[in-house]
């Protein structure tokens, strides 16, 4: 295996705080700062930061070093944890529909870190546009 690499942006919302599991409309749009995931397979077992290494092995990834570079801060509300689990479904899985993405980031947040999240982060980070706001509809 060739390193794999995912760079996700992180996402600031303008309106629609928790529509995703509400309803409602949301009007996100990426920033310049993001994370990225660097992953190679490994002969030796899994290296990496223990929480990145249980989301890859929540996510079905093999042995890897794993390393993960951020410039998106975390708890500030610019979804860093959205933007990690959505850098391992895009290294460790063969999927090819973005929504199918979202939705595997989704369930490895809600499994390994807790988090009751909707769909807002993930999708705003894969359907976003440089320079545009994305309306997203969850009625």
């Amino acid at each position: 295996m060739n390193l794999l690499r995912a760079i996700v942006p992180a996402r600031i919302n303008i309106i629609g705080e928790h529509t995703d599991y509400k309803g409602g409309l949301s009007l996100p749009f990426t920033i310049d700062s993001h994370l990225i995931l660097e992953a190679k397979k490994s002969n030796k077992g899994f290296s990496g930061d223990p929480t990145v290494v249980e989301l890859w092995k929540a996510a079905g990834g093999g042995p890897a070093n794993l390393v993960v570079s951020s410039g998106i801060p975390i708890g500030k509300g610019m979804s860093s944890s959205a933007a990690l689990c959505l850098a391992v479904i895009l290294c460790t899985k063969k999927l090819s529909n973005p929504l199918e993405i979202c939705k595997e980031a989704q369930r490895i947040e809600h499994e390994v870190l807790k988090t009751p999240c909707g769909l807002l982060d993930q999708m705003a980070m894969m359907f976003a546009k440089k320079g545009k706001a994305t309306l997203i509809n969850f009625s």
